[in-house]
């Protein structure tokens, strides 16, 4: 009999009681645990342990002290930058104009009372804005502000940051003020309440500020402005080194999400998660270039 221990980051979602979170993954640890039992003939068991920070999360599933990780996008690259045997296995399915899939995007957002328009950043990512067009665009931002969230933070932060960087907006230079905030929720705050001008953030991220008591019309006061190309979802990553083990860990994973209680326990604690597919590490890859596109390396984030 063998135990396997699955670590989660506290922020896995937003708006949610911590311990309602933990509740949620134990069931679907639980919901694992009897899918792997099942498959396997095995007594072996999923012990959840207490939610760790992206730093040390990153920390424990590369050196062994777990052997599931419940992860971010950006906390999966910097493992595997540690340990090459740290692979993702299954992929958190969301629903993003209304297709369920795989990947998610980032956006930037603004205060409504900048009046910048959205069409010049569609051009710009479409490759059709005019040079001179371009360099009237940088030349409007540079006097803002900027909230990013938390550094380890995929859409929060590194691929807005690196897509500014590619249109010539250095995110850490090129504007009058840039700060991290903490989070989605709160770097949309940060916007709305007139304390910065732009914002970044996921998809939901003003959507789900919107759904918080006084923020009902945030929608309407933070229009968007950019979206980005598709970012690989939350995936699950292991630490294990029998393929075999690893590969009944991961049907274990997937078919777990496909049971009732797996599947309500993931909506519970990943923000609607409804199921979950099969990946491998090769979607991430982009991240790794985009942190190198700024010259980041895991010590200038992990602290």
């Amino acid at each position: 009999m063998s135990e396997y221990r699955l670590s989660f980051y506290p922020w896995i979602t937003q708006h949610v009681e911590p311990a309602k979170i933990k509740a949620a993954i134990e069931a679907f640890a639980q919901a694992v645990q009897a899918e792997l039992q099942k498959a396997t003939g095995s007594q072996d068991t999923i012990r959840v342990l207490a939610p760790l920070e992206v730093p040390q999360q990153v920390d424990a599933i590369a050196t062994g002290d777990c052997e599931i990780a419940l992860m971010n996008p950006l906390g999966l690259v910097f493992a595997r930058r540690r340990v090459a045997a740290v692979n993702a296995v299954a992929v958190a399915q969301r629903y993003v104009d209304g297709k369920l899939g795989v990947s998610y995007f980032a956006q930037i957002y603004a205060a409504k009372r900048t009046a910048l328009q959205k069409e010049p950043f569609d051009k710009l990512t479409a490759g059709t804005l005019a040079a001179k067009e371009r360099a009237a665009l940088v030349a409007s931002l540079k006097p803002m502000s900027i909230a990013f969230g938390s550094p380890t933070s995929t859409s929060n932060f590194l691929i807005p940051a690196a897509s500014l960087r590619e249109y010539g907006l250095h995110p850490f230079t090129s504007f009058r003020d840039v700060q991290f905030a903490g989070g989605h929720d709160t770097a949309a705050i940060a916007v709305y309440e007139g304390r910065c001008d732009l914002g970044v953030g996921h998809d939901g991220a003003v959507i789900d500020l919107s759904h918080q008591y006084g923020y009902g019309d945030a929608a309407e006061r933070l229009p968007m402005l950019w979206r980005s190309a598709p970012i690989p979802s939350d995936p699950i990553a292991v630490n294990i080194s029998n393929i075999g083990t690893k590969q009944a860990i991961q049907s274990a994973l997937i078919a777990a999400g496909q049971t009732s209680v797996g599947s309500a326990a993931l909506s519970d604690f990943w923000g609607g998660v409804p199921s979950l597919a099969k990946t491998d590490s090769t979607p991430y890859a982009g991240l790794d270039q985009a942190l190198q596109s700024l010259a980041l390396r895991s010590e200038d984030i992990l602290k």
